[in-house]
Order: C-alpha cells, then sequence, then structure tokens
C-alpha cells in the first residue's frame, strides 16, 4: 500500500492530525486541504459556487507580492514541537511550518500539476528510474552548497519505516547521487504515484552535516534545522510560537516579507479573539469557518478539496461484519444535516471514499463524471434502513462504542452521527479521550478498532492515496481486506495509462460502494482568514508548498 494522510482527529482545519502510512503512525500538526480542480467548482468566501479559480502563474521561487511587506504575524490554534520531516511523536510542524524553511525537489501546482523547484528538471528513463537535476547555486542559510548528497540523505531519512512515511517510498529500491547535481531514484516496479513524491511534503531536503549532527535534536527547540528555503527560521518555542527572517540569498530572490511571526493559541476561538484584535494577519487554518466569521470579523475564504470524511465501521468485528447493518448505517445517515454540523468546514456531501475530482486528475473529467454515475449510492431513506436492520443480525438493534477525540467541534459530529443511527435501534456511545489516548486506538489492533467518524486531510494529487484506506494500509480502520481490492490496488499503481486506471479504481470504488466499510459522508474544505492579506492559488496542495510566497497585501 502506498500513501500518507493527515486524519484529522481533533480541532478541524487547525487539527491534530495522525499521519499513517505503511502500517506505521505518527503525530502532526497538519491543516492541509487538497487543489480545486477546474472541474470541481470551489465555493468562494460567501458561500457561492465558481466555475472553478484560475491559476495564477508564479514562476518557482518568485512571490505573488510586488512590495515588500515588513512583517506578517500567523496564528495557528495549537502548537509545535518540532519541524523534523520525518515527524516523531510530539506535534511536528513540518507540513505547515516547515514549508517555510525545508524545500522540495518539484512543486505541485494548485491545479495538481509538477514545477521545477529545487530541481531544475526531471526525467523518467524508464518505467523504473526517475532522474532529477539539481539548481545549481543553491545554498543553505550557513552558506553551503546544496548538492546531491544532501538530497539522498534527506529522501532516505524520510523514507524511514519507523517513522510513517514509508507508504510513498514504498517502491523505492535506491536513491543515489550520479554527480554533485543528479539524483537517481530506482523503483523495484513501476509506480505511477512516484512521480508527485518529490513535490509532497514528505519529501523536505535538509543538510546532511547539520542533521548528522544533531541527530537527537535535528528540529526541535535551540536546535531547529538547516533548510535552503525562503525564511530561515530563528526560534521555536512550543508555548508561544516561533520566529522567521528572509533568507537575502535565497535562490528565487530575498522574498518580500522580510519577517514572519508565528503564535500558538490554545483554541480557534482563542485565535479569533486575537485576529478581532489585529493580533494575527492571518490564519491559515480555520476549522469552523462560520463561528470564526462571527468571533472574529474578518473575512474567511473557503475552497474545496480532495479530501473526504468518512464513517468507518470494523469489518471483522460483529455486528458491523453483517453487510446489512453496514447498509443500514448508510441508508440511516442524513448527511445533508450532518454538514450542518460541521460549521461550514466542509463544503458538500459525498458518495464516493475517494474525491470525485482525484479521479477527474486523470486526465479526462467527462469519462469520470461518467463512470462515477455508475456506482451504487445510498442516498437517505429510513425506510430501507430499517428494512435492512431487520435482515440482519440484530433485527432489534444493539450497542456499541465510538471512539472520539475529545474536542468540542469533533464530539458534535458524532454526537449528530450517534442520533441518526438511534433511530434505527443502534444505540451508539460515545467514548471521548484526549489524543494520546485516541491515538493508542487507531493504532492499536485491527479487531479492537470501534467505530469512527474521520476526516481525511491533506490529499495528494493521485487517486492512489486513498489506497491508505485499504489493504496494508495505515488508515484501514476499518479492517478490509478482500484480496480482489488488493489486486487492483496493485495493478492501479503499476499502470501509467489514465484510462485504465480510471477503469481501476472505478472497480474500487464500485467495490467499497457495494461492500460499505466505510460510509463516504463529506467533500472537505480548507480555509483561511485574514482582512488584509490574499492568498494566491489557495486551495488543494498548499500545506506542500512554500506557501507564504503566495500571500499578498489586498
Amino acid at each position: 500500500m502506498s500513501g500518507i494522510v493527515g486524519l484529522r482527529v481533533g480541532r478541524p482545519r487547525a487539527r491534530w492530525t495522525l499521519a499513517i502510512s505503511a502500517g506505521v503512525a505518527t503525530v502532526c500538526m497538519v491543516a492541509a486541504g487538497c487543489a480545486s480542480n477546474p472541474s470541481n467548482p470551489s465555493p468562494r468566501n460567501d458561500g457561492s459556487k465558481s466555475s472553478g479559480e484560475a491559476v495564477v502563474s508564479i514562476a518557482p521561487g518568485k512571490a505573488a507580492a510586488t512590495s515588500p511587506v515588513q512583517k506578517l504575524t500567523i496564528g495557528y490554534s495549537g502548537p509545535f514541537t518540532s519541524l523534523d520531516p520525518t515527524g516523531g511523536a510530539g506535534g511536528s510542524g513540518y507540513f505547515i511550518m516547515g514549508q517555510l524553511s525545508l524545500e522540495t525537489l518539484l512543486r505541485v501546482t494548485p491545479d495538481g500539476k509538477l514545477q521545477p523547484w529545487l530541481a531544475t528538471s526531471w526525467t523518467q528513463n524508464s518505467p523504473t528510474e526517475y532522474v532529477y537535476t539539481l539548481r545549481q547555486g543553491v545554498k543553505f542559510w550557513d552558506g553551503n552548497e546544496l548538492t546531491a548528497d544532501d538530497v539522498v540523505f534527506s529522501l532516505t531519512r524520510n523514507a524511514g519505516t519507523a517513522l510513517g512515511k514509508a507508504g510513498f517510498y514504498g517502491s523505492v529500491s535506491k536513491i543515489q547521487a550520479r554527480d554533485p547535481h543528479t539524483v537517481v531514484v530506482t523503483l523495484k516496479h513501476p509506480n505511477a504515484a512516484w512521480k508527485n513524491t518529490p513535490g509532497l511534503a514528505y519529501a523536505q531536503i535538509y543538510q546532511k552535516a547539520f542533521t548528522e549532527a544533531h541527530q537527537d535534536t535535528f528540529g526541535k527547540p535551540g536546535t531547529l534545522v538547516m533548510g535552503t528555503g525562503p525564511w530561515k527560521v530563528n526560534s521555536l518555542d512550543p508555548t508561544k510560537g516561533a520566529e522567521y527572517a528572509a533568507n537575502p540569498t535565497y535562490w528565487g530572490g530575498e522574498p518580500p516579507i522580510k519577517h514572519i511571526t508565528v503564535k500558538f493559541y490554545q483554541s480557534e476561538t482563542s485565535l479569533a479573539l486575537a485576529m478581532r484584535a489585529g493580533e494575527v494577519d492571518l490564519a491559515p487554518t480555520v476549522g469552523e469557518p462560520d463561528s470564526f466569521k462571527s468571533a472574529s470579523g474578518v473575512q474567511v475564504v473557503t475552497r474545496t478539496t480532495c479530501g473526504s470524511s468518512l464513517f468507518s465501521m470494523p469489518t471483522q468485528t460483529a455486528p458491523w461484519s453483517d453487510v446489512h447493518v453496514r447498509r443500514a448505517v448508510a441508508y440511516a445517515l442524513d448527511k445533508q444535516e450532518l454538514l450542518k454540523v460541521t460549521g461550514g468546514a466542509n463544503i458538500d456531501t459525498l458518495d464516493t471514499v475517494l474525491a470525485p475530482s482525484l479521479l477527474q486528475n486523470l486526465g479526462d473529467a467527462g469519462a469520470a463524471d461518467a463512470a462515477l454515475k455508475t456506482l451504487p449510492t445510498y442516498p437517505h431513506d429510513m425506510d430501507k434502513a430499517k428494512q435492512e436492520i431487520a435482515q440482519s443480525s440484530r433485527p432489534n438493534g444493539f450497542s456499541a462504542t465510538m471512539a472520539s477525540s475529545n474536542d468540542q467541534a469533533t464530539l458534535k459530529i458524532n454526537q449528530a452521527i450517534a442520533a441518526q443511527l438511534k433511530t434505527i435501534g443502534i444505540n451508539l456511545e460515545i467514548k471521548p479521550m484526549p489524543l494520546t489516548a485516541y491515538y493508542a486506538v487507531l493504532r492499536g489492533p485491527a479487531d479492537k478498532r470501534p467505530p469512527l467518524f474521520i476526516s481525511t486531510g491533506g490529499c495528494a494529487p493521485d487517486p492512489s492515496w486513498d489506497n491508505i484506506f485499504l489493504g496494508n494500509g495505515g488508515l484501514n480502520l476499518a479492517n478490509y481486506h478482500p484480496a480482489e481490492v488488493d489486486t487492483l490496488i496493485a495493478d492501479g499503481l503499476a499502470t501509467t495509462d489514465p484510462a485504465k486506471r480510471l477503469q481501476i479504481y472505478t472497480q474500487i470504488l464500485d467495490k467499497l460502494a457495494t461492500d460499505l466499510p466505510y460510509i463516504p459522508l463529506f467533500l472537505e474544505g480548507t480555509s483561511y482568514a485574514s482582512n488584509n492579506f490574499e492568498w494566491v492559488n489557495f486551495g488543494d496542495f498548499w500545506a506542500h508548498t512554500c506557501w507564504p510566497l503566495n500571500i499578498k497585501p489586498r
């Protein structure tokens, strides 16, 4: 299984998330959305639908702002304790804060394409060999030049299986430096999703010598990191925030924002009040847009993403192992009513585990839309829900426990789900727990996992990223293992033909819609708040980029 995902289990959008891949979990702060596809309408800040925002072309290393900005103050709900891209169980900020300082070989553009970054060019010489030519003259903050050895070291370290990134690197055989400015990645077998990996946050590059000299403290306060990015991190205090200064020798030119201050807040409410008081310029991760606008009086912009919110059921554990129970749940859940509980964080209801835009990204949006129309759906229908539960092994209903993180936003959604299922005799006792305990449940034995509401957060621009819910994927919370699906997953990665991949992923979605290990609920959104600054190209893949380069005064 290939893939890693930010699983939202706490504060929405500025949420604690669980990055999981290849069966390994690691805690990190992630509030990533995924990009709007022009064929997938993007809601504006006023809630209306647009036909797709035009992508503004910005050259690699350049900024959207054309005049100097002396200081930008950014607010987050929740702290970061490390900038180490390998995560670790300590609230790593590599997804958001790390992107100010550490760069990737490529960049994923807002429309899901790839753009040169630290690599000026790349070629695929065979189905299993990729060659990256590095940008020459790029220097770390200490003045040393970036070389292929630094890239090989970083990617190899990022792939470490103990830290949850192995899913993206699982097909890699070797990463080598051909010369000081050329890196060769050889795969064990063809993998259609690999092409995107060098443009994702999981592939950040940092200095080999500095990292080896600070093996035990790399990324932590006091040591920090050594990167090539547009802003040098000067300090990190998990109780307060962080300070960044513009890199005067940045290869793309000194950025117009000269100083960035990051402030941590205990809750989104306290962040909203700080914005109302003028203490914060921009909040990049707003979890409940409706409440935030009311509390802060600040403009909130929301865009659709390719993330999805799901209700997971343990398919190997009775009575959830009964497909009639799962069908009853599918018909009983009123998605439109549940959507209202999310406070504007989610954009629309969803009928497929995989967001439609990811199938559209394969190339033929019309063919993707036609394929999606062939899939089974379960519109809210209480008569059918009662019929299914009557045919099940528990015709009179049953009681079960539903695990939940203890933040109020997540609890509200879980309570709404429980209230709807109670109407067909399924009595869910919601068990709120601290994040550490909640993660222990998710990382525990598959046969012990309870039903769960999950929001996936940041995604990659390839349909294979949703493989994490299946087979050996780190988010197979449903314990769902049909051999047919495992074969289809392997086939979907082995072929690069878009039409064949569309056919394969349609078959996977059909199987999921028939077996119902997960009930798709919402198509997620991503939101930022600011009155004085505009975020150019804000959308799906922002957390995989040096995103402050896209901030400019309104």
